[in-house]
């Protein structure tokens, strides 16, 4: 289990911010959240907006697949439900390549950068609702 307070206190700003529950059903952010100056976009923003995460290899997916599996079967171990993975998206300014070239992050900071594009941070959460 990874437990974190502010998983998205890394190095670099999250312009973008994603809570993914792995369902279609409403899962498009509001009118009124995306109107929000940091709005939380769901599921099916996420497709929309063409996001994926890339890993720079396969053992590298595996082992976030493995965190990711230990940390759900922990939730559900303790029968709680509401959880989400949250992603913030770091866009990289391409005119300042340099101050990207250290890709060492926060203690407890799990992030994936993806090429020269993006910066992916990203962790589970839940509201801790049992059923």
């Amino acid at each position: 289990l990874i437990a974190m307070s502010n998983f998205f206190a890394g190095r670099y700003h999250i312009q973008t911010r994603y809570d993914l529950k792995g369902s279609m059903y409403k899962r498009h952010a509001s009118e009124k959240e995306k109107k929000k100056k940091s709005p939380v976009y769901k599921d099916l923003d996420w497709i929309d907006h063409n996001r994926k995460v890339i890993f720079s290899s396969q053992q590298e997916m595996n082992e976030v697949r493995e965190q990711l599996r230990m940390d759900t079967k922990f939730l559900r171990k303790r029968r709680l439900i509401d959880y989400s993975l949250l992603i913030g998206v770091h866009e990289i300014d391409k005119t300042n390549m340099e101050y990207y070239t250290d890709v060492t992050e926060n203690e407890g900071v799990v992030f994936n950068r993806n090429g020269d594009d993006f910066i992916y941070y990203y962790g589970l959460v839940d509201v801790l609702t049992p059923y």
